[in-house]
């Protein structure tokens, strides 16, 4: 029964490590989960809380562009609690007005690295651009092998467990004689479960089994067990060894790989295309911005906003008053020509197209990938994806071994419930003879089996003395 508890103890410690493990794992989805993919605001009543200069790939290459074109434009970046986060852009020499309003609609940072987020303006071509933005990854790569590599082992070996408790319960049905049939039904069944994972862990069992094909079965499964737990430990060493082999900076050649291009699409698909220039059909706007959200949109890697979110940025800077029409109104359907970095009223189309070659120029010449680079190099590399990425397999494994470590645990308080439920008392132990008998009731009387005995001859007292004294001795 000891050995049984220090099972039970093990298992729940394990369990407690992995889950503790895993909650700063949890805590992003979790949280991105409840945000549903918008920033966290601060401030109920609307007003600005942050405005902070933009940084990353989007700004390189607009400020890049800009550099190249002898312009001097700004971008800051504003969370508002009534739209979410959008972007100024404004002449240097001119701060009163806003150039470009540029709405964002983000989705969760951490998924896969990246920070994809779809651009809506107002202005008087209604048009929207598109581009990734990265962020270095929180959790490290070995911290997210152990969690990962420990989960995998414990759904293992608590399914191997599970059989063998199922195998044994079945064979030893057969012999009436063996003591796994000597308890009650539902024992049975808690009794298994305790041998098979009592046989995964240690490699035998305390329950005696008195069908051979039980005992051969369960020293196959010992060995089974003991190749399992060896794999997995070659397995998290192999997968440390390759991270610290690892550690270096980001390459175009990394960027267009294929591993890069799976924790990357959004920038891998970019590359391969003309800059600034994605057309898609969007059908329904809620059904395509939840599917965006939960990744199940494959050609588009973002959404547009709703016209309402346009027209709030439209008066609350008085687009009207400064002479911004919104010629093009959003509706949930039809198709959305996604241009980048569209202009206002402050310049002429001529330079919104000389802004767009110039991308396509910064493409071309392979500043672009250069920018891109310097970006990806600021996060930690997937290395070794095939236990790091979850997947839905992962995720039902995960579960099954949630679950059967939590019965395991419950199994264990089941058996010693019933063991303290079912023990019969012991039979009351018959009083400790005294070492003369005939002390008991009188000078010559004595007691014998419950009998009180007068008048024996001192032989007889002293024959029974005797016999007390050596039943004492035993």
């Amino acid at each position: 029964m000891r050995t049984a508890a220090a099972m039970w103890l093990c298992a729940a410690v394990l369990l407690a490590v992995a889950g503790v493990a895993s909650a700063q794992a949890l805590a992003s989805p979790i949280r991105a989960g409840c945000q549903m993919g918008k920033p966290p605001f601060s401030d109920a009543h609307g007003h600005v809380i942050t405005a902070t200069k933009c940084e990353g790939l989007f700004a390189d290459v607009f400020y890049l562009a800009m550099q190249r074109l002898g312009q001097n434009f700004t971008m800051t970046m504003i969370d508002d609690d009534d739209v979410g986060q959008y972007v100024t852009v404004n002449n240097a020499t001119n701060t009163t007005q806003y150039d470009i309003i540029v709405a964002f609609h983000t989705v969760t940072p951490d998924r896969l690295n990246t920070f994809d987020f779809s651009i809506s303006m107002y202005q008087t071509q209604y048009r929207a651009g598109l581009l990734p933005e990265f962020h270095k990854s929180a959790a490290g790569l070995a911290s997210s092998v152990i969690r990962d590599s420990v989960w995998y082992l414990l759904a293992v070996v608590s399914t191997l467990a599970l059989v063998l408790g199922l195998v044994l319960l079945v064979a030893e049905s057969f012999h009436p004689e063996s003591e796994l049939m000597q308890m009650s039904r539902w024992r049975r069944g808690l009794t298994c479960a305790e041998a098979g994972f009592e046989t995964m862990m240690s490699g035998s069992t305390s329950l005696a089994l008195a069908s051979q094909i039980s005992r051969s079965v369960r020293a196959l499964f010992a060995i089974m067990a003991m190749f399992v737990i060896a794999i997995f430990g070659a397995v998290i060493t192999s997968q440390l060894t390759a991270d610290s082999a690892s550690q270096k900076q980001a390459t175009v050649s990394d960027l267009q790989g294929q591993r890069i291009a799976h924790a990357l699409p959004s920038l891998h698909t970019w590359l391969q295309q003309s800059a600034g220039a994605t057309v898609t059909e969007v059908g329904d706007i809620e059904t395509f911005g939840d599917g965006f959200y939960r990744g199940q949109q494959t050609g588009f890697k973002g959404y547009v906003a709703e016209s309402d979110v346009v027209a709030f940025l439209h008066n609350l800077h008085g687009g009207a008053e400064g002479g911004y029409t919104v010629t093009e109104e959003f509706t949930p359907h039809g198709s959305v020509d996604l241009k980048a970095f569209p202009w206002s009223r402050n310049l002429p189309r001529s330079w919104r197209d000389a802004f767009n070659i110039e991308l396509e120029r910064i493409r071309e010449d392979g500043e672009l990938a250069t920018l891109a680079s310097r970006q990806v190099s600021k996060f930690e590399l997937p290395v070794a994806d095939d236990i790091t990425v979850g997947n839905n397999a992962f995720v039902a494994f995960r579960a099954v071994a949630i679950g059967l470590y939590a019965a395991f645990v419950l199994f264990g308080i089941g058996l010693f419930v019933v063991d303290k439920l079912t023990r019969r008392p012991a039979d009351e132990e018959e009083g400790t003879a005294p070492t003369k008998v005939h002390d008991v009731v009188g000078a010559s009387g004595f007691v014998w089996r419950g009998k009180v005995y007068n008048g024996a001859p001192p032989e007889l007292l002293q024959v029974l003395d005797t016999i007390a004294a050596d039943g004492t001795r035993r």
